[in-house]
C-alpha cells in the first residue's frame, strides 16, 4: 500500500520568534481552557 504524503507537512518551516511565542501562548491558553472543564 502506497501512502500519499504532503512534501510541505515534511521539512523544516522557519518562524519568528513574536510569532513562536503567539503559538506558545495560545497552546498554553487553550490547555488551561481544556483543565478548567475537567
Amino acid at each position: 500500500m502506497a501512502g500519499i504524503r504532503n512534501p510541505k507537512a515534511q521539512g523544516n518551516i522557519e518562524i519568528s520568534a513574536e510569532r513562536a511565542c503567539h503559538h506558545l501562548v495560545l497552546a498554553s491558553h487553550l490547555f488551561h481552557k481544556l483543565a478548567e472543564r475537567r
